[in-house]
């Protein structure tokens, strides 16, 4: 294992190495950062497991290597059961037909089945008549692979004719094995019949699955790195309909879960968001404009904008998903400012009594700059965040420059459609005896221009108290820091995908019958729950579990179905399973970013160069961390205790009468474990099967059964075990991990009671390992899975948030000439920032990924809005105006076009801020964020 590391550990691109080890197989896994190409970083582990093949022993496999990747991901699962056919035929059925199949549909990248047994040669021995015939069982061995082989044997050359030459010396029937010459006694050939007997069976059982409390077989299909999901599933289920001829009377299939359901849902309630936002945007135009022409064209721009956005995500290579339709629907808000901005320019100069023509000229121009340099600030605040790096990055990228297409798309639209619609179409309001005759005008004439008086009031009330205004703003300044320290954390929140997953731990030591009857007990109580329609239980699901490590998967009635969201009947399941005494069960959401590991809140990872001492560290932290209210599942997973049984073999009589270690311990191997050879195989129509050679199971049940076996000596004598052995029973661990090359113990939780975030449960680990874990020797505690995403999000997100604002300042001093006007624009945004955390406060919601997308958002648009205030009045200020004087102009001829962007804004938002759709409640802090 460490021979290996060190190797792996020169690799370039590695992120992290987590190793597991237990009884005859360790699994390594390799996480590379998502810029190194994952063909290129197989080839070099592959190289460096042949230089590190030199160091380890002889005796070792050469290690398999398996490519996984966050895309490539779980898209649909099929069971098979049957209440009338033996578990062996539907095992057979599921791996030489299904599998086979399945793996032929496009986009399918792999299938895994689970509590699937193979078929198996069981050749078994009873002990009582292999000792009365003083046989070894190594001649058992022997025998099977001198007498059961196929072997070429060259070419006969006849003339012009090649013939091959085939030694055909295979069992072609099970029951042929029971005449396997095992030996001779006085000339009399002893064959295993003699000795026992052939049976055609089954491997041992040390997985299993159940659906619905009922026995099956899981077939779990991924896809390939980059296929669409939806496109995938939709063929797969297409192609076991086709199958369905070919299944088995008495045997039936189930879609236990699709992926691409709650994916379809959730683009589709996207969709309703982005449509319903239009027409929200659309009215409120209206209101404002009171002209159904001015309407028409903002209303064109918004739909160029909208194409030309779906035409760059096509040559950007982007598909219809969740985060390119959120961008989208956040776009509606955006890409409505330029029209309106330069609508208003126009219709003001027309006014003026400028012809359609010139007003349309002269008012693009006159804010064309300025336009531009607004719809670079946003585009500015997104490319950080399109181009982050780790796998929110990766998250991140289409959402980003979506917006950015669509924000260029509408600038574009802004200076040429929408000046040559107002140059052709536009045209002046009613005259006041029309506008009178109107009630609703005169309603919202009014309104307006209340709304301006008030703001002129309040305009001049702030420049003749400036000092008063400058502690308010203090003010404001030191309220949004509080509330922003007041806000959760949290990465993700919880959608309601209808899907969720229990993890349930034994005792260590377990046996797979002891375990089932927790199983049973866990099924049932979550079968309580109306809601849970379809529950999957699996042994064995992890190349790293053992018998006791059970996995739940759990599927509810769709949403529209059900009273009850998935985290309060979650709640309900975690809360009705601590009843079951000696387990440990969480019940976890599904990762919404692909995360092939646990999606607990909280994955604590302690590490140090000494175990013994990580050991009582780690059983520290986890007995004060799970006393903590509103941490729930709190886990790690150290097992220590694994009952073993040890043979110490007492060397000076070994020697005496000429019995090798190796010897012992190859018989004990053969009789408890079982002899398999890949070279030695089973044909049967075309399939090839294991053969085991093994005592029978009721000769290997105690500690005590062993001393009764005889091992061979160098002189053919066969000497009883307990002549040269004694036993001693122990405990030993089940798994060493590690983690960056260190010893490690991961603590798993999760945050589901009281007002608990994932934030809180971090923070609370930080707190706890501080105390406990010494400053020096090498002992700390880092995150991995979920918390690690958490953490690296909030880093990368903040620095793209403060890049943003000083890219943004750069823009806009190489606008204004100035140092000081781009620091007065930005001295908005803490107050939006006060609104938005007040919002999110209000709402009860928290600070994720999400509300954090919404801030960065509102940079754009404070700015956007104070750009062409601030442009004003220096234009007002070069045509003679004092600055008092410019803005007092300036800002209610702007209030309106404000109004207007920001309420678009607000309204285009509004469907995403109400939840609506299915996957609603992770948009919604982002809508809320900015909407505020």
């Amino acid at each position: 294992m460490e021979k290996l590391e060190e190797e792996f550990n020169s690799i370039q691109g590695i992120k992290h190495i987590t190793s597991v080890s237990m009884m005859n197989k360790s699994v390594i896994t390799l996480e590379f950062h998502l810029d190194k190409d994952i063909n290129v970083a197989a080839t070099d582990v592959q190289n460096k497991i042949g230089m590190a093949m030199k160091k380890l022993p002889k005796d070792v496999d050469r290690p398999i290597v398996d490519k996984l990747s966050t895309e490539s991901i779980a898209t649909v699962w099929f069971t098979l059961q049957s209440k009338t056919r033996s578990f062996n035929e539907i095992s057979l059925f599921a791996d030489q037909v299904l599998r086979r199949r399945l793996e032929t549909v496009s986009g399918v990248g792999k299938v895994n089945i689970y509590g699937f047994r193979d078929r198996e040669i069981q050749l078994w021995i009873d002990r009582e008549k292999l000792n009365s015939y003083h046989i070894p069982p190594q001649k058992v061995v022997q025998a099977l692979r001198d007498q059961h082989i196929e072997m070429p044997g060259g070419f006969l050359k006849t003339g012009p004719t090649e013939i091959i030459v085939k030694t055909m010396g295979e069992f072609k029937s099970v029951e042929e094995f029971n005449d396997l010459i095992i030996d001779h006694k006085n000339g009399v050939p002893i064959k295993l019949k003699d000795i026992g007997y052939a049976e055609d069976g089954m491997e041992e059982e040390r997985s299993f699955l159940r659906f619905n409390k009922q026995h099956a077989v899981g077939i779990q299909i991924l896809k390939q790195v980059g296929s669409n999901v939806v496109e995938v599933a939709e063929r797969l289920k297409k192609k076991i309909k086709e199958l369905e001829p070919l299944i088995p009377e008495g045997m039936e299939y189930t879609v236990s879960w699709d992926r691409s359901k709650f994916i379809r849902s959730t683009i589709e309630g996207v969709q309703v968001d982005l449509l319903v936002g239009v027409v929200l945007t659309i009215v409120i135009l209206y209101i404002f404009l009171l002209n159904f022409r001015s309407t028409l064209i903002v209303n064109l721009a918004i739909l160029t904008s909208i194409i030309g956005a779906f035409a760059a995500m096509y040559f950007l290579g982007f598909t219809a998903n969740n985060m390119t339709m959120i961008a989208l629907s956040v776009a509606i808000g955006l890409v409505v400012d330029d029209a309106i901005i330069i609508l208003e320019n126009i219709y003001r100069h027309m006014e003026e009594g400028m012809d359609p023509m010139e007003a349309a000229s002269s008012g693009t121009s006159e804010i064309a700059f300025a336009a531009i340099i607004a719809s670079l600030c946003i585009c500015v605040v997104f490319i950080p965040v399109a181009f982050m790096e780790g796998i929110m990055g990766r998250f991140l990228y289409p959402f980003g420059l979506t917006i950015v297409s669509s924000i260029m798309i509408s600038l574009f639209v802004a200076l040429t459609l929408t000046p040559m619609l107002c140059s052709r179409i536009l045209k002046l309001k009613k005259s006041e005896e029309d506008k009178k005759k109107n009630l609703f005008h005169q309603f919202v004439e009014s309104i307006l221009n209340y709304v301006t008086r008030v703001y002129r009031v309040m305009l001049g009330f702030a420049l003749r108290h400036r000092v008063f205004m400058l502690l308010c703003v203090a003010g404001i300044f030191t309220a949004t820091y509080f509330l922003g320290v007041e806000l959760k954390k949290e990465f993700l929140p919880m959608e309601d995908r209808g899907l969720y997953m229990i993890s349930m731990r034994t005792p260590v030591g377990s046996s797979i019958e002891y375990t089932k009857q927790f199983i049973e007990r866990l099924e049932n109580i979550t079968a309580q729950e109306p809601e849970n329609t379809m529950i999957t239980s699996m042994v064995g699901a992890m190349p790293t579990d053992d018998s006791n490590n059970v996995w739940f998967f759990v599927v509810m009635e769709d949403l529209d179905k059900r009273t009850r969201s998935q985290k309060e009947v979650m709640a309900m399941v975690q809360k009705n399973s601590s009843s079951i005494p000696g387990v440990v069960i969480s019940v976890e959401d599904f990762s919404a970013i692909g995360r092939i590991t646990r999606n607990t809140d909280v994955d604590g990872i302690i590490r140090g160069p000494d175990m013994n001492k990580l050991v009582k560290y780690a059983d520290d932290i986890k007995n004060q961390y799970a006393k903590i209210p509103g941490i729930v599942g709190v886990d790690y997973d150290l097992e220590l205790e694994k009952p073993e049984t040890r043979i110490y073999i007492d060397r000076d009589k070994a020697a005496d009468v000429g019995v090798d270690i190796s010897t012992i311990a190859k018989t004990l191997w053969i009789l408890i474990d079982g002899y398999t050879d890949e070279s030695v195989k089973y044909e049967d129509k075309g399939e090839r099967y294991n053969i085991r050679v093994r005592l029978m199971e009721k000769y290997r049940t105690r500690p005590e059964d062993l001393m009764n076996i005889l091992v061979p000596a160098k002189n053919g004598n066969l000497i009883e075990l307990r002549n040269l052995v004694h036993i001693e029973s122990g405990v030993s661990p089940q798994t060493i991990r590690r983690f960056k090359r260190q010893h490690a113990i991961h603590i798993f939780a999760n945050a589901r009671g009281g007002d608990k975030t994932a934030g809180d449960a971090i923070d609370a680990l930080k707190q706890i390992a501080k105390q406990v874990l010494p400053k020096e020797g090498g002992y700390e505690l880092s995150f991995g899975g979920t918390s690690e995403d958490m953490i690296e999000m909030f880093n990368a997100l903040t620095f793209a948030f403060i890049l943003a604002i000083v890219v943004v300042y750069m823009l806009l001093a190489a606008q204004f000439e100035s140092f000081i006007h781009p620091f007065t624009i930005l001295l908005a945004l803490p107050m939006a920032l006060f609104g938005a955390f007040g919002a999110l406060l209000l709402t009860g919601k928290t600070l994720n990924l999400f509300s954090l997308l919404g801030m960065i958002i509102l940079i754009g648009l404070v700015t956007k809005n104070a750009i062409l205030l601030v442009d004003y009045v220096n234009t007002l200020r070069k045509r003679g105006l004092s600055r008092t004087a410019a803005i007092l102009e300036a800002g209610p001829v702007r209030l309106r076009p404000v109004l207007m962007t920001a309420l678009s804004t607000f309204f285009g938002m509004l469907p995403i801020a109400l939840e609506l759709s299915e996957g609603g409640e992770a948009r919604s802090p982002m809508a809320i964020a900015v909407g505020s």
